[in-house]
Parts: structure tokens; sequence; C-alpha cells
């Protein structure tokens, strides 16, 4: 602030009384800035101002030409206008079973579609059907590029799931719409293992893709049994899901293998022949006494359970591998005497050891066993 005026006292007047003049000078009065130093503010006002118009018009100009999402409107296939349109769409197409529709929504179409069918979303729908599908846009998001935050029912469950989902021209897509699936252990061909109603024999090695749902897992040969996963869920497309499908013997198979070794051995030691139906015995044989080969003439063999052993395999145990998942192996321990005619005219006998029985149930009401012999 400026100084006052100096103020130096005056005599007074002579005469009568004069009353000041108006106005009476101010004291303490600061002179106005320089007129340059005003003319520079004023004009950083206006800039101000107009870059906060030209940028609340840019904003309201991409807010109106930004299209407004309605979440109880129908989507088209692979036409949503905005990111929760592709995931509501998307989500509502698998709840319709419709896997045109829900690939649509994809940005790319996985390499494996064998579970990406209308008949196995009907399976999960009849599992866990989807419903209450809501879906909200991550503030992060950008106009190419968003986060979508989905909450829906399956089967009653709630879940949550985020989706990435980009513009892809003029609609938005799912960068990914089906989850990769390790089904390798459910490769067990000829026993009837299906995920979802599907076969899983053709698996040879990696992963299948699919839909999210709930998945039962199936097991048509009676003979064999699940021990691990009866079903596995899939609630986030994006996600590496790995069940534990693992297969063992029924309790009752062992009984089963054992009857059957016993009916097929029981058959076979009737035949009139040296090489049995079952596998054992040999069309050759040798002469002890010369060490020539002789062949035994069929019609003339004549087989019998040695002394000692049993027609039962009652306490054997058959073994199953998932290498040869129709086939159940047992070693066994079973000497047959054999009688025969030879092509030389002579009488001669010997014994064979039993010594491994395999149970072909790849038809379980029907079992077909084949025995070793040395």
């Amino acid at each position: 602030m400026s100084q006052p005026y100096p103020y130096t006292p005056q005599p007074p007047p002579a005469g009568p009384y004069q009353p000041p003049a108006w106005p009476p000078a101010q004291r303490g009065y600061a002179p106005p800035p320089p007129r340059g130093r005003h003319h520079i503010g004023l004009i950083v006002t206006i800039c101000v101002l107009a870059a906060a118009l030209i940028a609340g018009g840019g904003l309201l100009a991409y807010s109106y030409f930004q299209p407004k999402d309605d979440p109880i409107a129908p989507v088209a296939p692979g036409m949503a206008t905005t990111p929760q349109a592709a995931v509501r769409g998307y989500l509502r197409a698998l709840a319709a079973s419709d896997s045109a529709a829900a690939l649509s929504f994809g940005e790319t179409t996985p390499p494996d579609t064998t579970f990406l069918t209308d008949q196995v979303l009907a399976v999960l729908n009849a599992n866990g059907p989807i419903t209450s599908i809501n879906a909200v846009k991550d503030p992060s998001s950008t106009k190419t590029s968003a986060l979508v935050d989905a909450t829906y029912d399956m089967g009653g469950n709630p879940i949550q799931a985020r989706f990435q989902v980009d513009l892809m021209g003029k609609y938005y897509k799912i960068q990914q719409v089906a989850a990769a699936v390790d089904l390798e252990g459910a490769a067990l061909p000829g026993i009837g293992l299906k995920v979802a109603g599907v076969d899983t024999s053709y698996v040879s090695a990696g992963y299948v893709y699919m839909f999210p749902g709930v998945y039962p897992i199936t097991l048509e040969n009676k003979l064999l049994e699940l021990t691990g996963d009866t079903e596995f869920t899939i609630t986030d497309p994006a996600a590496y899901v790995a069940p534990n499908i693992t297969v063992a013997l029924a309790d009752d198979a062992q009984a089963a293998f054992a009857a059957a070794t016993t009916a097929a051995l029981k058959s076979c030691i009737t035949e009139k022949t040296s090489l049995t139906s079952c596998g054992f015995g040999s069309t050759l044989g040798e002469d002890n006494s010369t060490g020539q080969l002789i062949i035994p003439q069929d019609g003339t063999v004549k087989w019998a359970l040695a002394k000692g052993s049993s027609e039962s395999f009652a306490k054997d145990t058959f073994v199953w591998s998932a290498d040869n998942p129709t086939m159940a192996t047992a070693a066994i321990n079973v000497n047959l005497d054999i009688t025969f005619t030879a092509n030389n005219g002579h009488r001669y006998s010997g014994t064979y050891n039993l010594y491994q029985a395999t149970v072909d149930f790849s038809a379980p009401d029907h079992l077909v066993a084949t025995i070793l012999s040395s």
C-alpha cells in the first residue's frame, strides 16, 4: 500500500468558519495497479474460461455420441454397442442354449468346438440354469477397452465374473468366451465316459474349450466307477480348468471277472483241440525222447484239471489300468493235464500251466476271458 499524502497543520483562518470542499480528500488511498498487469490478468482469465468451455463441450459431445446402455433391451447376436451389452448378450445366449449367438459375442472362435453346441448348453441349463444376469462397466474402462463385472445365478448359486471387452469395428466383443479345460484324464475309450453327454474317447492330449456351466460326468460301464469329480463348474470363460476325473473298478467287478474266467475255463477244457478258444495250449509239441516236433491231432485231445488245481479264481486279484481301460488282468496259477495223439500216431501226455487271465469287459453283460499258458 502507498504511503498517505503528508499532512501539515495550518493556522486557523481569519474570519468566519468555512466548511471544507466536498468531497473531502481521501486518506490512505492506494493508486490502481499499472494498466499493463491488469490487461494480462484479463487475458489469462478469458483463456481459462475458453478452455473450460471447450473441454466441457467436448465432454458433452462425447457423452452425447456414446451409445446409452439399456440393461433390459435385447442384444442382437454379435452386435453389442456397449461393453455391458456384449456381456449380457453372451450370458443370455448361454441361458437360451444358443451356442452360435454366444460365440458371436467373442473376438475369435476357439479352435475346438466339440463342447460348444446347443446340445451341451441344454444339458448345462438342465443341470444349472443361468438367471438374474447383471453387468456393470468398471470405471477404469476406456471407449475401446473395458472391464465388465457380471453377476448372475447358476443353478441358484450366485456367480461373479469379470470380462475383458474390446471395441472391434462397430461392436464390442469379449476377448474369450470359452474356458480351456484339461480332459486328458478322460481319454478312456470304450467305457462310456461322458462329460455333459459328450463321449470323451476322442481326447488324446491338451485341452478342449467349454462355455460356463455345471458339467456332469457320467460313466456307462457298470463295472467301473468314478472316484474323483462327478461334476465340475466353469464360471469364468477366461479360466483354465482341470477337473479331477479318475476311474476305478467297481466293488462287484472282481467277482464278475472271476466268474467269467471260471466259466471260460470250464468251457475250454471240453474242447478237443490243443490250442483252445480261451488261448491256452499250442499247435505244436515235442517228443521228449527224440526231440522231434509233433503235431497234436484235433479230435484226439483231452484236457483235465491237474491234481491240486481249482477252477475258482475268487482269490485272484484282477487289476485295471487306464492304458487299457476295457481290460482287467490277474496273475493265476492253474495246471492242466493234456493227452493227445500226434501226427506220428503216438499217444502223448503233458501239463500246461495257466499263469494269466484277462477279461474284456467292454460289454459288461458279455465278458470275454482269455487265459494264457506256458
